[in-house]
């Protein structure tokens, strides 16, 4: 599998600006690094969510081959879906 190239997540919304733009900004969930400056709030919550989207894609990857039947083992992403979703549209 690729190693991602993209900062880590979580990655979370905050109100108070940085020392380079005013407004809204995406940060690592320490708060030490900041992803993005984005003035539409609807954009920071699509924007924060993407580390979880990621994730959640990343799940329907098959994870390899039942030994009884040979059939593609598949986990249940829905959860993880569910909550990405969640999170881009502002309600987490």
């Amino acid at each position: 599998m690729n190693e991602t190239k993209f900062t880590k997540g979580p990655w979370v919304i905050s109100n108070s600006g940085s020392a380079y733009m005013e407004g809204t900004i995406i940060l690592t969930s320490d708060g030490y690094r900041e992803i993005a400056g984005v003035w539409q709030d609807e954009d920071a919550h699509l924007i924060s969510a993407a580390p979880d989207l990621y994730d959640a894609l990343q799940r329907l990857i098959p994870s390899g081959l039942d030994p009884y039947t040979h059939n593609m083992i598949m986990s249940d992403p829905s959860h993880y879906v569910n909550l990405a979703l969640a999170k881009a549209r502002g309600e987490e």
